[in-house]
């Protein structure tokens, strides 16, 4: 099923948010319910999958870590840029947009020697994650989230949506929110 909300269905981007429990031997399993009593925080792991993105990694950087997840006091964010295979300065260009941001936050900037989304994909759910983190967020390197309060307001959604496991967002086109001129003069 997809899960579409209101907050969902203008953003232009590609993400995917999943609740996991894990069994004892690691493999992931539907999260049934959710305990706030738990924990105080909610952990929360980032995945950016980036393959040869030098030329736009730091402003879709600049752009994610002005989203309110990384404020809110109930979420232990932790981000993850995932550069497979590259061979651009897009790892370089990653951790300079992290470092000039300036802010507290955990980010990380690994560099996987092999390409390809699954196999980027298993290695972050199974190596990189924290075991513990409650909801996962798998985020293309080449998006933009145009309001602040997205990726919170689907954490929280998701969160606090116990017969779910994961949600997404629906892909809309750049020019649904700032069509420039020169795209326009394209389109007609």
């Amino acid at each position: 099923h997809k899960i579409y909300d209101r907050h969902t269905k203008t953003v232009p981007f590609t993400l995917i948010l999943a609740c996991f429990d894990l069994f004892a031997d690691g493999q992931p399993a539907k999260k049934d319910f959710y305990e706030p009593e738990k924990t105080s925080m909610i952990l929360v792991d980032i995945g950016i999958f980036a393959h040869n993105e030098s030329a736009g990694i730091r402003a879709m950087l600049r752009n994610l870590l002005v989203q309110e997840l990384f404020r809110e006091p109930a979420f232990d964010v932790h981000l993850h840029v995932l550069a497979n295979g590259c061979t651009d300065a897009t790892v370089a260009e990653a951790q300079q947009a992290i470092s000039e941001h300036g802010a507290t936050i955990h980010a990380t900037v690994h560099d996987l020697p092999e390409g390809g989304k699954s196999r980027t994909w298993n290695r972050f759910v199974h190596d990189i994650s924290r075991p513990e983190a409650e909801t996962l967020a798998f985020l293309d390197a080449d998006i933009y989230i145009p309001q602040t309060h997205m990726l919170r307001d689907l954490c929280n959604f998701l969160i606090t949506s116990p017969s779910l496991a994961g949600a997404s967002s629906r892909p809309v086109k750049d020019i649904a929110h700032e069509p420039s001129k020169e795209t326009l003069k394209k389109t007609f």
